[in-house]
């Protein structure tokens, strides 16, 4: 079988499985398929090997003890996790089995060694119903649900739509247990939208979602799949802007440039336009130049990571005694207008209703148990 660079071909029977697994823990899984993919079929070669930093550079992480920590615990997982799989049934028979994902693991001088059970194992090796997943495209994703959804969606773009799933079988596709987003409306503003919006922004295909009604319930979904035609996948994020460039924020298109610098910093486009949509220009200005700072004194390893938590608390701002309450005001309040936006935009998680209720409670505004009603 002739892979691309970056590719597996992954079994129809593990990518229709319950999506209980983390974002990491199903890239981690990909990443050793595609190491040991050729040498399945070798009934000589019973341990597969890979480099543990080899496998954290895949996964988007420089190698440190941290990371080996970290590796190590999602590699335990994988061991201890079984999975469900062939949920929807591809090819005309139904055939369901579990099995876990890793037989066994040891980390052995940097080296991971790694083996399957025979009957998954006899799956993967043999992929007559596969699709080629991209790892690149992959670690674009920031959520569980677009990777999960973006694998299916490889597993139909040869028919150009996925099968009508009932919605308990996609519910189960999502590893969502039955309290999780029981309405509708939820679940597709929180689950459905998002991954898609994802998959549409940073990936080859472009989905559309159909919905099927049984007595004015929404019983099942399929999506429409398109392959994009002028789709160009790049490899590797652009270098880090300099000081001088983040300087240059001050003038001309705030948004375009503060999105460009995001996506040079090493965010992905979607993550760029959420973030701008979300917090007001001067707190993204001043903390990417914080990143900046302490990603040249070493002290960074996940950038992607650093800068989604530098926003959320605004680490420059925590670092800067020269902003007065004025400005912290002014601050707090167009932040917390973006989030009550969200909110009136239909995000009514508890969450973000958190958020507003302290809002209100720590400015003293005696509404705050009343806000909802008010706002």
């Amino acid at each position: 079988m002739a892979l691309k660079k970056n590719e597996v071909a992954k079994h129809s029977a593990v990518i229709q499985i319950s999506n209980k697994i983390t974002l990491f823990q199903r890239r981690a899984w990909n990443i050793l398929l595609a190491n040991a993919f050729f040498d399945l079929k070798n009934p000589d070669k019973k341990i597969f090997k890979i480099q543990l930093t080899e496998l954290c550079a895949q996964l988007g992480h420089k190698y440190t003890n941290k990371k080996y920590l970290e590796v190590d615990k999602i590699l335990g997982e994988l061991v201890n996790y079984s999975v469900r799989w062939n949920l929807l049934g591809k090819g005309g028979k139904e055939i369901r089995g579990s099995a876990a994902l890793l037989a066994g693991f040891e980390i052995v001088d940097g080296v991971c060694r790694y083996d399957y059970s025979e009957l998954l194992r006899e799956k993967i090796a043999n992929p007559k119903i596969y699709a080629r997943i991209n790892l690149t495209i992959q670690n674009r994703f920031s959520s569980k649900h677009a990777l999960a959804l973006y694998e299916l969606f490889e597993d139909y773009k040869g028919v150009k739509e996925t099968p009508w799933i009932p919605m308990e079988d996609f519910r189960e596709l999502m590893g969502l247990d039955n309290n999780e987003y029981p309405e509708f409306k939820t679940l597709k503003y929180h689950v459905i939208n998002k991954a898609l919006k994802e998959i549409n922004k940073e990936s080859d295909l472009s989905i559309k979602l159909h919905t099927s009604k049984n007595k004015r319930k929404i019983d099942a979904i399929k999506f429409e799949i398109t392959e994009k035609t002028t789709y160009q996948l790049s490899l590797d994020f652009p270098p880090i802007p300099s000081s001088k460039e983040v300087e240059t924020l001050q003038s001309g298109d705030y948004k375009n440039k503060l999105f460009n610098s995001l996506i040079k910093y090493g965010c992905s486009p979607s993550e760029s336009e959420k973030y701008i949509k979300k917090y007001p220009v001067e707190i993204i200005e001043r903390n990417l130049k914080y990143c900046i700072e302490e990603d040249g004194k070493g002290k960074i390893e996940n950038k992607r990571g650093f800068i989604k938590s530098a926003l959320e608390r605004d680490f420059a701002f925590e670092c800067d005694n020269t902003t007065n309450k004025k400005d912290i005001k002014a601050i707090n309040k167009n932040n917390m207008d973006k989030i009550i936006k969200e909110w009136k935009d239909g995000n009514k998680s508890k969450e973000i209703e958190d958020k507003i209720e302290a809002y209100y409670k720590d400015a003293g505004n005696p509404i705050y148990k009343q806000w909802k009603s008010l706002v």
